[in-house]
């Protein structure tokens, strides 16, 4: 047992921005991850009995609007810390925010981070912003033992969308909860949801067997 490093669960997030949700798809979703982390927080606060150093829960996302931020907002509702892996510098990341709103929120999420990654500033070019926000969802993955993915089941449109980040995911064996975001004929109970994990995709129970890995992930760093 070790009784002085704490054990940290770190949850990835990918997901689409705003237009890609439809009408009322983000109170939905904010309240299904909302479930999910209260949950894993369960978990943590679990493996933070004494003796042992209390266990931290982690939230990596780039804080994208959309998906990254219910996830980051939920995360930070539970305790959670925040690690902002930022695919751009934030003057340049912050143009491609739709309001002022949006890069206030941006803002203030960030003032909340634990940690804030981000690259240098680069010289202004579609391919190098595209190969941007591509290396952040590998980076998100990385630095990963689990993510939750707002994904509304299509191919990537361009470089480092969801579905590809999807995919990286898989190929490392990071297991992800993919949480449908659109309604659609669903299997009853299910809500739609499906644990991804390598090849294989489970739909019963999705929510569930997600939180039974977490639990694992916790106790094997105990």
């Amino acid at each position: 047992m070790n009784e002085t490093t704490p054990a940290i669960l770190n949850i990835g997030v990918t997901g689409h921005r705003p237009n890609k949700l439809g009408p009322g798809e983000t109170a939905r979703l904010t309240g299904e991850v909302r479930r999910l982390i209260a949950g894993l927080r369960a978990i943590v606060d679990e493996a933070s009995r004494p003796p042992r150093a209390a266990a931290r829960l982690r939230i990596v996302s780039p804080l994208a609007e959309g998906a990254d931020r219910i996830v980051a907002r939920s995360g930070l509702e539970y305790g959670a810390e925040l690690v902002a892996l930022l695919p751009l510098a934030r003057e340049d990341y912050m143009t491609d925010f739709a309001t002022d709103r949006s890069r206030r929120e941006f803002l203030d999420l960030l003032g909340r981070a634990r940690e804030i990654v981000e690259p240098a500033r680069m010289q202004q070019g579609g391919n190098d912003r595209t190969a941007a926000y591509a290396r952040v969802g590998e980076r998100v993955v990385e630095a990963s033992d689990m993510l939750i993915a707002l994904w509304d089941g299509k191919s990537a449109a361009g470089g480092g969308g969801t579905a590809e980040v999807i995919e990286w995911a898989r190929r490392k064996g990071r297991p992800v909860l993919w949480l449908p975001t659109s309604v659609r004929p669903r299997p009853a109970g299910s809500a739609g949801r499906r644990l991804l994990v390598g090849d294989d995709t489970t739909g019963a129970d999705a929510m569930e067997a997600f939180s039974a890995i977490a639990k694992r992930v916790v106790a094997a760093q105990l």
